[in-house]
C-alpha cells in the first residue's frame, strides 16, 4: 500500500501553508510519499500527473490552506474548473476556465466521507465534510487525483492559528489509516 500526500507551498498573504509543514511530518514514514507543489495551476497539474504515474499510488491525500475553515474539511467533490479572485504564485488568475476541456464537470471521491467523518469523531478528531472546496489550484490537484481513478480525498486545513499542525497530522494520520482500510473496489 502506497499513499501518495500533495501539500503546496505559501501563497498569497499567508505566511505559513499548513500543508506544507504537516508534509514534513510524514517525510520518510514507510509507504507514504510526500509531493509539496507549487502554488500555481500549470506547475501544480504537471508535476501531479508525472507523481501519479511514476510512484502508482493506491491513495491519494490532497491538502491545502483554507483560511475560511474553523477545523479540517474533508472536500466530496472536485470540479473541472478553475475560477478564482486572486492570482496563483505566477500571477495567473482564471476565469470559468475547464481543467480538462469536455470532460465531466465534477468528480466525487469513492470514499464514504460521513462515515470517515463519523469515525474521526468517534477518534474525538475535529474535521467536517464539504461539497464545494472552490475552485484554486488546490481544487485542480483534487480533479486530477480523482481522474487518474486512484481512490483520492482532499482536506482542506485551517489556518496554524485556528488548528494546530499536530492536530492536523494526527487527523491526517488517522484519515491515511481509515482509507487504507477502506480503499473502494
Amino acid at each position: 500500500m502506497k499513499t501518495l500526500l500533495v501539500g503546496f507551498k505559501k501563497y498569497a498573504t499567508h505566511l505559513t501553508n499548513p500543508s506544507e509543514e504537516v508534509l514534513s511530518s510524514f517525510l520518510g514514514k514507510k509507504n507514504v510519499q510526500t509531493l509539496l507543489l507549487e502554488a500555481s495551476y500549470e506547475k501544480s497539474k504537471r508535476t501531479l500527473e508525472k507523481a501519479i504515474e511514476k510512484d502508482r499510488p493506491d491513495l491519494i491525500v490532497v491538502l491545502n490552506l483554507s483560511p475560511y475553515q474553523a477545523i479540517p474539511a474533508l472536500e466530496q467533490y472536485a470540479y473541472n474548473q478553475m475560477d478564482s479572485m486572486q492570482p496563483d504564485e505566477t500571477g495567473v488568475v482564471k476565469k470559468g476556465e475547464e481543467i480538462f476541456p469536455g470532460e465531466a464537470k465534477s468528480l466525487s471521491t469513492s470514499f464514504d466521507l460521513s462515515s470517515l467523518h463519523q469515525s474521526c469523531c468517534s477518534a474525538e478528531k475535529d474535521c467536517s465534510v464539504s461539497v464545494d472546496g472552490g475552485r484554486f489550484f488546490d481544487n485542480e490537484a483534487y480533479y486530477i487525483a480523482l481522474r487518474s481513478g486512484v481512490p483520492s480525498l482532499m482536506l482542506h486545513l485551517p489556518l496554524e492559528g485556528d488548528f494546530p499542525v499536530e492536530e492536523d497530522v494526527d487527523l491526517i494520520s488517522l484519515l491515511v489509516g481509515l482509507a487504507e482500510k477502506n480503499l473502494p473496489a
